[in-house]
């Protein structure tokens, strides 16, 4: 454990002095962020693809307390990962800095119980996948991204947006 401790904390100081860089040579905000096609709130992101092969308590141990750091570092952030990421992700809503959450696999994930576990801490999560139908208590916290697979399904969404 004192070795993976000691890797993660370089890693970690790595991570923000590349950001610090990038937003530097780029001109970019601190508290700014693009990431996944979205502006975040926060210069920093992640993914935690490989946590999903970790426990809960490993999660825990190595990875949130050194994404607090950076994200409280970097004026907050996103983290993304792929995957189900049922044993972390009450940690991950918890881990203070973070403002986003994204899925790699939306299709794999209740909405519904991603979303009770993150509006309390005023994380929004950035969603990829279908809405459930009974949508309407929703009122903050969700950006929701539909991807066209043509011209004519973008203008049928757009058509039903003006509709509803």
């Amino acid at each position: 454990p004192e070795a993976v401790h000691r890797l993660v904390e370089f890693s970690t100081d790595l991570y923000l002095a590349v950001i610090a860089h990038h937003k530097r040579l780029m001109g970019e905000p601190d508290d700014v962020g693009y990431s996944f096609s979205y502006r975040i709130e926060g210069g920093g992101r992640a993914s935690d693809d490989s946590a999903v092969m970790i426990s809960g308590k490993m999660y825990g141990e190595f990875v949130k307390p050194y994404n607090a750091r950076a994200y409280q570092a970097t004026h907050g952030g996103l983290l993304h990962f792929c995957g189900k990421g049922d044993q972390f992700y009450e940690q991950m809503v918890t881990t203070p800095g973070v403002t986003g959450i994204n899925f790699g696999n939306p299709e794999m994930q209740d909405f519904r119980a991603r979303y009770a576990a993150a509006q309390p801490h005023k994380i929004c999560l950035l969603w990829d996948g279908d809405l459930p139908p009974e949508f309407d208590d929703v009122i903050t916290g969700v950006v929701h991204k539909r991807i066209a697979q043509s011209w004519d399904q973008a203008e049928a969404w757009a058509q039903e947006l003006q509709q509803s």
